[in-house]
């Protein structure tokens, strides 16, 4: 159970507000302003694509502008209760969305995707996200990037994770969360069965929290894609996760590009690929790399049957871009999505102008 004392109440969403049509935006109102609900079906597990005009997530945004309420946020969430897939990112809304998200999710039966980046909800909205994801068995896909919950807002995920069983996908990147709140999240994927997709990139882990990480690849046996991104790992973080590294089987993408990473840590992540069956994509771009260490990662990912593609541009190694394996057997564009670093405009401006006494290595 979450014991954390909530700081603030929920909205309230009772029944009679949830039946009573006179209680939400009327049908007609939505129909005059050319917008609809989506009801598609979506993908099992898959990063979130961006959503499509005249969707769920422009009627909540039509209804945030004009009714810029607590209530009115209620209303408008409770409105697309048919949505399969909700993106409500970069509004900058605080706890108030924090709080609206958690009174609607009971209460959106068919929600399977839910992005929420960029509100600064911080630690108290993702206490309140986590007090509502314990009892969800709906939501498959959680973002809650960029919203500075830091380490005691990766506890409360944490915490939501061990009674959980539903949610495949977490990202929780740009968030400030260092070795303590990875070391929280690690424990908690030592009971959850269920999460196969979990993006830290963008956070401050260090070779500490390289080291709690690691743990998940011995005690999570369905994670498939790890995201570790701009960390700064450096070498000692690379051979924390490389001993792991070489048993596992579940793993088929990981990402530690632009984490300072030399040849100490490549000739370690060497050492795993010889032994690892599993993985496809590792992506060690724009780190430290050099001819040698570059040398023995792609003898050994030569000689690994299941590795497709290793992105080494960007090191002092070589310039020609990423090596790919010659086995013909493709691979799924998820796993190239996961490739690529999220270094858009829209993040490198949230830290210029929201994380003046913090700001990682990869940026420089």
């Amino acid at each position: 159970m979450l014991l954390r004392p909530s700081s603030s109440s929920l909205m309230d969403a009772s029944a009679s507000n949830l039946t009573d049509a006179s209680e939400r935006p009327n049908d007609t109102a939505l129909r005059d302003s050319g917008l609809t609900t989506t009801t598609d079906s979506v993908r099992e597990v898959a990063p979130f694509e961006n959503p499509s005009k005249g969707n769920a997530d422009d009627i909540l945004r039509k209804f945030l502008e004009y009714f810029p309420s607590d209530q009115d946020i209620d209303e408008a969430l409770l409105s697309i209760r048919a949505t399969t897939s909700l993106n409500v990112e970069g509004s900058d809304l605080g706890i108030r969305l924090a709080n609206s998200l958690a009174s609607a999710l009971p209460h959106l039966p068919k929600l399977k995707e839910l992005q929420a980046r960029f509100h600064n909800i911080q630690e108290e909205g993702a206490w309140t996200i986590a007090r509502a994801l314990t009892s969800n068995i709906n939501l498959t896909a959680l973002d809650l990037g960029g919203n500075h919950i830091k380490d005691e807002g990766a506890r409360a995920i944490a915490t939501a994770l061990v009674e959980n069983s539903t949610l495949a996908s977490l990202g929780i990147g740009i968030n400030r969360i260092t070795a303590e709140g990875a070391l929280a999240i690690a424990s908690s994927l030592a009971t959850n069965s269920s999460l196969t997709y979990l993006d830290l990139e963008f956070n401050n882990l260090r070779e500490g929290g390289a080291r709690a990480i690691s743990t998940i690849l011995t005690t999570a046996p369905r994670l498939q894609t790890l995201l570790l991104g701009c960390n700064g790992i450096a070498s000692a973080g690379a051979m924390s996760l490389a001993e792991p590294l070489a048993t596992n089987s579940s793993l088929t993408t990981l990402t530690l590009w632009s984490n300072v990473i030399d040849d100490e840590g490549a000739m370690a992540i060497a050492g795993a690929l010889a032994q690892n069956t599993t993985l496809v994509s590792l992506n060690l771009k724009n780190n430290r790399i050099s001819t040698e260490g570059a040398a023995a990662l792609e003898e050994t990912g030569a000689m690994n049957s299941s590795l497709k593609s290793l992105n080494l541009e960007g090191n002092p190694c070589q310039d020609q871009g990423p090596m790919e394996n010659d086995d013909s057997e493709d691979h799924t564009d998820s796993d190239d999505a996961a490739q690529e670093e999220p270094a858009t405009s829209s993040t490198l401006s949230y830290f210029s102008s929201d994380w003046s006494d913090f700001e990682p290595d990869c940026l420089h």
